[in-house]
Protein backbone atom coordinates (compact mmCIF):
# COMPACT_ATOMS: atom_id res chain seq x y z
CA UNK A 1 0.00 0.00 0.00
CA UNK A 2 1.69 3.21 -1.15
CA UNK A 3 0.69 6.24 0.90
CA UNK A 4 1.84 9.61 -0.37
CA UNK A 5 0.69 11.41 2.81
CA UNK A 6 2.49 8.77 4.83
CA UNK A 7 2.79 10.62 8.12
CA UNK A 8 -0.88 11.61 8.14
CA UNK A 9 -2.04 8.12 7.24
CA UNK A 10 0.30 6.47 9.72
CA UNK A 11 -0.93 8.80 12.45
CA UNK A 12 -4.53 7.89 11.62
CA UNK A 13 -3.66 4.21 11.54
CA UNK A 14 -1.87 4.43 14.89
CA UNK A 15 -5.07 5.71 16.48
CA UNK A 16 -6.98 2.89 14.79
CA UNK A 17 -4.56 0.35 16.28
CA UNK A 18 -5.12 1.92 19.70
CA UNK A 19 -8.89 1.49 19.08
CA UNK A 20 -9.35 5.26 19.33
CA UNK A 21 -11.63 5.12 16.31
CA UNK A 22 -13.09 8.61 16.59
CA UNK A 23 -9.64 10.21 16.46
CA UNK A 24 -8.58 7.88 13.68
CA UNK A 25 -11.60 8.99 11.66
CA UNK A 26 -10.57 12.64 11.97
CA UNK A 27 -7.16 11.93 10.50
CA UNK A 28 -8.41 9.60 7.75
CA UNK A 29 -10.82 12.39 6.77
CA UNK A 30 -7.87 14.78 6.53
CA UNK A 31 -6.14 12.39 4.12
CA UNK A 32 -9.17 12.17 1.81
CA UNK A 33 -9.63 15.95 1.86
CA UNK A 34 -6.05 16.93 1.11
CA UNK A 35 -5.60 18.33 -2.39
CA UNK A 36 -2.34 16.44 -2.94
CA UNK A 37 -3.65 13.01 -1.85
CA UNK A 38 -3.22 10.29 -4.46
CA UNK A 39 -6.06 8.06 -5.58
CA UNK A 40 -4.63 5.19 -3.56
CA UNK A 41 -4.36 7.41 -0.47
CA UNK A 42 -7.99 8.40 -0.78
CA UNK A 43 -9.32 4.92 -1.53
CA UNK A 44 -7.42 3.29 1.34
CA UNK A 45 -8.58 6.00 3.73
CA UNK A 46 -12.21 5.58 2.68
CA UNK A 47 -11.85 1.88 3.43
CA UNK A 48 -10.48 2.65 6.89
CA UNK A 49 -13.26 5.18 7.50
CA UNK A 50 -15.73 2.39 6.85
CA UNK A 51 -13.83 0.02 9.13
CA UNK A 52 -13.65 2.55 11.99
CA UNK A 53 -17.35 3.35 11.76
CA UNK A 54 -18.22 -0.35 11.85
CA UNK A 55 -16.19 -0.78 15.02
CA UNK A 56 -18.02 2.17 16.55
CA UNK A 57 -21.35 0.70 15.43
CA UNK A 58 -20.54 -2.55 17.21
CA UNK A 59 -19.61 -0.68 20.39
CA UNK A 60 -22.68 1.57 20.31
CA UNK A 61 -25.19 0.82 23.08
CA UNK A 62 -28.07 2.89 21.71
CA UNK A 63 -30.51 2.31 18.86
CA UNK A 64 -28.90 5.03 16.75
CA UNK A 65 -27.64 3.89 13.35
CA UNK A 66 -25.39 6.85 12.48
CA UNK A 67 -22.20 4.79 12.43
CA UNK A 68 -23.75 2.12 10.24
CA UNK A 69 -24.96 4.75 7.79
CA UNK A 70 -21.50 6.33 7.70
CA UNK A 71 -19.88 2.96 7.08
CA UNK A 72 -22.30 2.30 4.22
CA UNK A 73 -21.52 5.73 2.78
CA UNK A 74 -17.76 5.16 2.84
CA UNK A 75 -17.82 1.57 1.58
CA UNK A 76 -20.22 2.55 -1.21
CA UNK A 77 -17.80 5.33 -2.16
CA UNK A 78 -15.05 2.74 -2.56
CA UNK A 79 -17.28 0.48 -4.66
CA UNK A 80 -18.48 3.32 -6.91
CA UNK A 81 -15.22 5.24 -7.33
CA UNK A 82 -12.34 2.88 -6.55
CA UNK A 83 -13.43 -0.60 -7.69
CA UNK A 84 -9.89 -2.01 -7.75
CA UNK A 85 -9.84 -1.66 -3.96
CA UNK A 86 -12.94 -3.81 -3.43
CA UNK A 87 -12.36 -7.09 -1.61
CA UNK A 88 -14.36 -9.64 0.36
CA UNK A 89 -13.71 -7.90 3.68
CA UNK A 90 -15.21 -4.63 2.47
CA UNK A 91 -18.28 -6.35 1.05
CA UNK A 92 -18.74 -8.46 4.18
CA UNK A 93 -18.61 -5.36 6.39
CA UNK A 94 -21.01 -3.55 4.07
CA UNK A 95 -23.46 -6.46 4.23
CA UNK A 96 -23.25 -6.43 8.03
CA UNK A 97 -23.92 -2.69 8.08
CA UNK A 98 -27.04 -3.17 5.96
CA UNK A 99 -28.11 -5.97 8.28
CA UNK A 100 -27.65 -3.76 11.34
CA UNK A 101 -30.04 -1.17 9.90
CA UNK A 102 -32.45 -3.94 8.85
CA UNK A 103 -32.01 -3.29 5.15
CA UNK A 104 -32.10 -7.01 4.52
CA UNK A 105 -32.52 -6.83 0.75
CA UNK A 106 -29.24 -4.98 0.32
CA UNK A 107 -27.54 -7.20 2.89
CA UNK A 108 -28.58 -10.25 0.86
CA UNK A 109 -27.46 -8.64 -2.39
CA UNK A 110 -23.99 -7.83 -1.01
CA UNK A 111 -23.51 -11.31 0.48
CA UNK A 112 -24.31 -12.79 -2.92
CA UNK A 113 -21.62 -10.55 -4.42
CA UNK A 114 -19.18 -11.98 -1.87
CA UNK A 115 -20.06 -15.47 -3.08
CA UNK A 116 -19.49 -14.37 -6.68
CA UNK A 117 -15.94 -13.46 -5.67
CA UNK A 118 -15.41 -16.56 -3.51
CA UNK A 119 -17.79 -19.49 -3.87
CA UNK A 120 -16.22 -21.11 -0.80
CA UNK A 121 -16.89 -18.21 1.57
CA UNK A 122 -18.74 -20.06 4.34
CA UNK A 123 -19.55 -16.89 6.29
CA UNK A 124 -21.40 -15.39 3.32
CA UNK A 125 -23.65 -18.46 3.09
CA UNK A 126 -24.10 -18.39 6.87
CA UNK A 127 -25.09 -14.71 6.77
CA UNK A 128 -27.55 -15.35 3.95
CA UNK A 129 -29.14 -18.12 6.00
CA UNK A 130 -29.51 -15.76 8.94
CA UNK A 131 -30.96 -12.98 6.82
CA UNK A 132 -33.60 -15.21 5.26
CA UNK A 133 -34.41 -16.79 8.62
CA UNK A 134 -34.87 -13.43 10.36
CA UNK A 135 -37.35 -12.52 7.64
CA UNK A 136 -39.33 -15.68 8.37
CA UNK A 137 -38.28 -17.62 5.28
CA UNK A 138 -36.65 -20.62 6.94
CA UNK A 139 -37.15 -22.80 3.85
CA UNK A 140 -34.96 -20.45 1.86
CA UNK A 141 -32.50 -20.14 4.76
CA UNK A 142 -31.90 -23.87 5.15
CA UNK A 143 -29.83 -24.61 2.02
CA UNK A 144 -27.54 -21.66 2.73
CA UNK A 145 -26.96 -22.85 6.32
CA UNK A 146 -26.21 -26.36 5.07
CA UNK A 147 -23.84 -25.00 2.42
CA UNK A 148 -21.94 -23.02 5.06
CA UNK A 149 -21.45 -26.21 7.08
CA UNK A 150 -20.50 -28.18 3.97
CA UNK A 151 -17.67 -25.70 3.41
CA UNK A 152 -16.65 -25.45 7.07
CA UNK A 153 -18.03 -27.96 9.57
CA UNK A 154 -16.09 -26.84 12.66
CA UNK A 155 -18.18 -23.83 13.66
CA UNK A 156 -20.41 -24.35 16.69
CA UNK A 157 -22.16 -21.10 15.76
CA UNK A 158 -23.13 -22.45 12.34
CA UNK A 159 -24.72 -25.51 13.94
CA UNK A 160 -26.50 -23.45 16.59
CA UNK A 161 -28.17 -21.28 13.97
CA UNK A 162 -28.92 -24.32 11.83
CA UNK A 163 -30.83 -25.67 14.85
CA UNK A 164 -32.93 -22.49 14.96
CA UNK A 165 -33.83 -22.88 11.30
CA UNK A 166 -34.83 -26.52 11.78
CA UNK A 167 -36.92 -25.55 14.78
CA UNK A 168 -38.74 -22.90 12.77
CA UNK A 169 -39.47 -25.65 10.25
CA UNK A 170 -40.79 -27.91 13.05
CA UNK A 171 -38.02 -30.41 12.34
CA UNK A 172 -37.25 -30.92 16.01
CA UNK A 173 -35.10 -34.02 15.62
CA UNK A 174 -32.69 -32.24 13.29
CA UNK A 175 -32.77 -29.18 15.53
CA UNK A 176 -31.60 -31.32 18.46
CA UNK A 177 -28.97 -33.04 16.30
CA UNK A 178 -27.56 -29.67 15.24
CA UNK A 179 -27.40 -28.52 18.86
CA UNK A 180 -25.62 -31.70 19.89
CA UNK A 181 -23.09 -31.12 17.13
CA UNK A 182 -22.56 -27.59 18.44
CA UNK A 183 -21.88 -29.08 21.89
CA UNK A 184 -19.33 -31.50 20.40
CA UNK A 185 -17.46 -28.49 19.07
CA UNK A 186 -17.98 -26.38 22.22
CA UNK A 187 -18.49 -28.64 25.27
CA UNK A 188 -19.24 -25.73 27.63
CA UNK A 189 -21.97 -24.35 25.37
CA UNK A 190 -24.69 -24.03 28.00
CA UNK A 191 -27.02 -22.18 25.61
CA UNK A 192 -27.11 -25.25 23.36
CA UNK A 193 -27.91 -27.53 26.32
CA UNK A 194 -30.68 -25.16 27.33
CA UNK A 195 -32.12 -25.00 23.82
CA UNK A 196 -32.20 -28.81 23.67
CA UNK A 197 -34.08 -28.79 26.98
CA UNK A 198 -36.52 -26.25 25.57
CA UNK A 199 -37.18 -28.42 22.51
CA UNK A 200 -37.78 -31.44 24.75
CA UNK A 201 -40.24 -29.39 26.82
CA UNK A 202 -42.04 -28.53 23.58
CA UNK A 203 -42.16 -32.24 22.68
CA UNK A 204 -43.42 -33.25 26.11
CA UNK A 205 -40.25 -35.16 26.98
CA UNK A 206 -39.81 -33.58 30.37
CA UNK A 207 -37.26 -35.98 31.85
CA UNK A 208 -34.92 -35.24 28.96
CA UNK A 209 -35.65 -31.53 29.34
CA UNK A 210 -34.62 -31.76 32.99
CA UNK A 211 -31.44 -33.61 32.06
CA UNK A 212 -30.26 -31.02 29.55
CA UNK A 213 -31.40 -27.97 31.52
CA UNK A 214 -29.57 -29.32 34.55
CA UNK A 215 -26.44 -29.75 32.46
CA UNK A 216 -26.76 -26.14 31.27
CA UNK A 217 -26.95 -24.98 34.88
CA UNK A 218 -23.92 -27.04 35.84
CA UNK A 219 -21.99 -24.94 33.34
CA UNK A 220 -23.66 -21.61 34.15
CA UNK A 221 -25.47 -21.64 37.48
CA UNK A 222 -26.98 -18.18 36.99
CA UNK A 223 -28.47 -18.49 33.51
CA UNK A 224 -32.07 -17.30 33.83
CA UNK A 225 -33.30 -19.03 30.68
CA UNK A 226 -31.95 -22.39 31.86
CA UNK A 227 -33.57 -21.93 35.28
CA UNK A 228 -36.93 -21.10 33.67
CA UNK A 229 -36.66 -24.05 31.27
CA UNK A 230 -35.91 -26.42 34.13
CA UNK A 231 -38.76 -25.03 36.20
CA UNK A 232 -41.13 -25.46 33.26
CA UNK A 233 -40.20 -29.12 32.95
CA UNK A 234 -40.84 -29.75 36.65
CA UNK A 235 -44.15 -27.91 36.44
CA UNK A 236 -45.26 -30.14 33.59
CA UNK A 237 -44.31 -33.17 35.69
CA UNK A 238 -46.48 -31.74 38.50
CA UNK A 239 -43.44 -31.47 40.75
CA UNK A 240 -44.40 -27.97 41.77
CA UNK A 241 -42.35 -27.85 44.97
CA UNK A 242 -39.13 -28.32 43.02
CA UNK A 243 -40.24 -25.82 40.38
CA UNK A 244 -40.92 -23.19 43.06
CA UNK A 245 -37.47 -23.72 44.60
CA UNK A 246 -35.88 -22.76 41.29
Amino acid sequence: MLIKNKSMYELAYSYYQKQDFKTAIKFFEKVVNKDDSSEDDIADSYVMLGVCNMFLAEKCTTDEINYELKAIEYYTKVIDCYPKHIDEAILTDLALAYGYIKDYDNAILINKKVIEIDEENADAYFHLAGLYNIQGDSNKALPFALKAIEIFDQSWNYYFHLSLIYRNLSNFEESINALKKAIELKPDYFEAYCNIADVYNHLGKYDLAIEFATKALEINTEDTYSICTLAEAYEHKKELSIAKEL
